[in-house]
């Protein structure tokens, strides 16, 4: 008995002992024992707790309980506040499940004003589940009926639809949304930087019917700068939008002669930090962009653009830039890109053939004789300069768009249209660095010899500053001087130096302020000497020869100008012209303040002449119309004393006080050409 007793110990104690895989093996009986009555009871309870659960679920519990949470928990990932006043109704029982919400309203931030940055009356979002599971979002549809969005960017370049601070200019990024159904929404849009305004409405269309069928449409009108413009985007197909596969739009926006339209895709829906489209740009001033771009491009007359752009984060690129302004064409790259918070412009651009009046838009220059194409600023400008009777423009220089942007601008020019200057090729590097603009190097091609220099101005204080620095050098005077018909009436080298300094916020008011010095040289050459002859004035002499059109020379010696500037006014310092017959020296003012020019120019012969007129040419009147004249003052007395040698000593002595006994010396041209050469001028070396 006692053995029997032993054994049934060792088996109850076996039995209590863990199984090993080898004791599973050896014993398959032993894998299953009865529960005891405490686990049949515990598991009855697990099974009538998920019962209760279920029926608790599928019959009393209602998922508005959860609004207030739901509400505060995406507040706290939007950092704004959250509100749900309708009701909350979740389907979970799908591959897609599905919420709808109604009174849906998204705050904004305190800086944007009151009022929501949305309201959704009723919104249905669905998502797919599976794979949400594996960390990633998808939503097959989304539907919102009547909803109101109210888009602001503050003057600070804050942007109320950026949830995610320290980031004020990033791009608005949507998730990809394969099924978008909008009924009768409307967007504002308010930009207080750019004083702009928007109100459109907006809806994709799923039971229209033909290639437009489910398309997404936005239209409404805005205002920029208080003038009205519209705007129109037109989307591809609301139906089976895929992350992987581009979405396709086209918009429009018209404002007065303005137009830009863009045809192209979004890379990955709905993501707009990346963009691919086809622009095309019209309109009588690219200044006007401003209010689109941000970027402070400059002003010119009417253009037309095409270009494709690419959008990456915050890089945009134009390449194959193609149109024209007004009568020049222009071609090249352009990249806009952010750089510590602030839009770098990095350009490429040249143009085929440049009209010079053309450039002269960029300082408000506007041809007054009709016959090219203007922007409505520079026909107005035209209309004044002419009642004004002045040449320089007086057009401001946006000072506050020259500080929000950098830049860096290399442009060229293969042939030029100047009535002015011959110049055969230009070309120039811009750089634009936190308010400082440097033009450098400026060049300018002429048939022989050069014109090339820098300009700088610092807009960074509240009146811009100006300096200029322009060097003549190589040039010929028979390039330069009208010929007309037969020889050239100068011909020889022809150096110059143009060093000012200014303060002004437009062209105008630079010259009315500038100082400095101007210097013009001629080291040699040769001049017609009937005009030399006028310069003495050798009425006979002179007169016989441009009567008889005889084109002889004369040597051309030397002839140096040199001017100071003070306060916008030019003062001769030195101003000899001296040629084989006759030595001219000159005085004068040149006032840019009022745009006017005093010249006179005295010459006296170096050889015996019978008739001589001691009346000095003159230079006078407006920039707009200058006239040559003879100062007939000193001839009075010329004649006074004639009449008085003819009544006193006989009538033939009254011609003494009119002749020339050509006692004239030749000038020291190579003090003068060292004198002009100190002041900047490029003379070349005399041989």
């Amino acid at each position: 008995m006692a053995q029997i007793a032993d054994r049934r110990a060792n088996a109850q104690r076996e039995a209590a002992r863990p199984w090993s895989g080898s004791d599973a093996a050896a014993r398959p009986w032993r894998r299953w024992r009865a529960p005891s009555r405490a686990q049949a009871l515990w598991g009855g309870g697990a099974t009538l707790l998920l019962a209760a659960i279920v029926f608790f679920f599928l019959f009393i519990f209602q998922w508005n309980w959860l609004r207030g949470p739901l509400a505060n928990e995406l507040g706290l990932r939007l950092h704004r506040q959250v509100v749900i006043r309708g009701n909350l109704n979740v389907h979970l029982w799908s591959w897609n499940p599905s919420a709808t919400v109604e009174g849906l309203a998204v705050g904004n931030p305190d800086w944007a004003g009151p009022g929501p940055l949305v309201v959704f009356p009723r919104l249905t979002v669905t998502v797919h589940a599976p794979d949400l599971l594996q960390g990633r979002l998808t939503i097959p549809s989304v539907v919102a009926l009547h909803p109101d969005v109210h888009l602001v960017r503050g003057a600070d370049d804050r942007a109320n639809w950026n949830f995610s601070p320290g980031e004020s200019k990033a791009p608005l990024r949507l998730p990809a949304v394969s099924h978008i159904i909008i009924d009768q929404g409307r967007l504002r849009f308010e930009d207080r930087r750019r004083n702009v305004t928007f109100t459109g409405l907006m809806s994709s269309n799923e039971g229209a019917a033909g290639p437009q069928r489910s398309a997404f449409h936005l239209q409404g009108q805005g205002f920029l700068k208080r003038v009205p413009f519209a705007a129109t985007v037109v989307g591809g197909p609301m139906l089976n939008v895929s992350p992987d596969r581009p979405y396709p739009f086209v918009a429009e926006i018209h404002q007065g002669a303005t137009r830009v339209s863009a045809q192209g895709t979004i890379p990955h829906p709905f993501d707009l930090g990346h963009l691919r489209a086809q622009l095309t740009m019209s309109g009588d001033d690219l200044a006007r962009l401003y209010d689109l771009t941000g970027l402070a491009l400059p002003a010119t007359p009417p253009y037309r653009l095409t270009a494709s752009l690419t959008r990456d984060d915050q890089k945009a690129e134009l390449r194959n830039i193609r149109g024209h302004f007004g009568e020049s064409d222009l071609a090249g790259s352009l990249t806009v890109n952010e750089r510590d918070g602030r839009p770098l412009m990095v350009a490429d651009l040249m143009s085929r053939r440049l009209k010079m009046t053309d450039l002269g838009a960029i300082v408000g220059a506007a041809s007054t004789h009709g016959g090219h194409p203007l922007s409505a600023a520079q026909q107005v400008m035209a209309t004044r300069l002419r009642a004004e009777h002045r040449v320089l423009p007086d057009a401001k220089l946006p000072l506050a768009r020259v500080r929000a942007m950098d830049a860096r601008i290399s442009y060229r020019a293969d042939t030029v249209d100047w009535t002015v200057v011959p110049v055969r090729r230009l070309s120039m590097k811009v750089d634009l660095d936190h308010g400082v603009l440097t033009v450098s190097p400026l060049s300018m091609t002429l048939p022989q010899g050069a014109l090339s220099g820098l300009i700088r101005i610092d807009a960074r204080g509240s009146v811009s500053r100006e300096n200029i620095d322009l060097r003549l050098a190589g040039a010929r005077l028979e390039d330069l001087v009208p010929r007309g018909r037969g020889n050239p009436p100068l011909v020889g080298a022809f150096v110059a130096r143009a060093r000012l300094s200014a303060v002004g916020d437009s062209l105008r008011a630079a010259a009315a302020t500038s100082n400095g010095e101007v210097a013009l040289a001629i080291p040699s050459g040769q001049i017609r000497q009937s005009l030399a002859e006028l310069m003495g004035i050798n009425v006979t002499k002179g007169l016989f020869l441009l009567l008889t059109k005889n084109e002889r020379e004369t040597p051309l010696r030397c002839a140096v100008a040199d001017f100071r500037a003070q306060n916008g006014v030019l003062t001769t310092q030195q101003f000899v012209l001296d040629t084989g017959v006759v030595l001219a020296n000159g005085r004068g003012v040149v006032d840019m303040r009022n745009e006017t020019i005093d010249l006179r120019v005295s010459g006296k012969s170096k050889k015996f002449r019978l008739v001589h007129i001691g009346a000095p040419i003159t230079l006078k009147g407006r920039f707009e119309s200058p006239r040559i004249g003879i100062d007939l003052a000193p001839v009075a007395g010329q004649v006074t004393v004639g009449a008085l040698l003819g009544v006193a000593v006989s009538p033939f002595a009254a011609i003494l006080p009119f002749i020339d006994l050509g006692l004239a010396k030749d000038a020291n041209c190579g003090a003068l050409l060292s004198q002009a050469s100190s002041e900047g001028a490029p003379v070349p070396a005399r041989r």
